[in-house]
């Protein structure tokens, strides 16, 4: 949203030449999401966050699974994230 129409497009080009790159964006962009649905209750967020981590941990691109470990760190709720 913070982008003017030429760094989009650029965005756009370097995400088209590389899937892991374009993988990682798509995640960040669902986890914005998720953080910006402040009207679902905290189990639902630790929820919706379970699963984010999940699908993140089998993208197979090491970063975002080191990532969505670092995540699982963040408690929202007494609830523990990991089963």
């Amino acid at each position: 949203a913070l982008l003017d129409q030429g760094a989009r497009e650029r965005l756009d080009r370097i995400l088209e030449n590389s899937s892991a790159l374009k993988t990682v964006h798509e995640f960040r962009d669902r986890l914005q999401t998720l953080w910006n649905g402040s009207t679902i209750s905290n189990e639902r967020l630790v929820e919706q966050l379970r699963q984010w981590c999940e699908e993140a941990e089998a993208s197979g691109i090491r970063t975002l699974q080191q990532f969505a470990d670092r995540v699982r760190g963040y408690a929202m709720s007494a609830q523990p994230l990991r089963a």
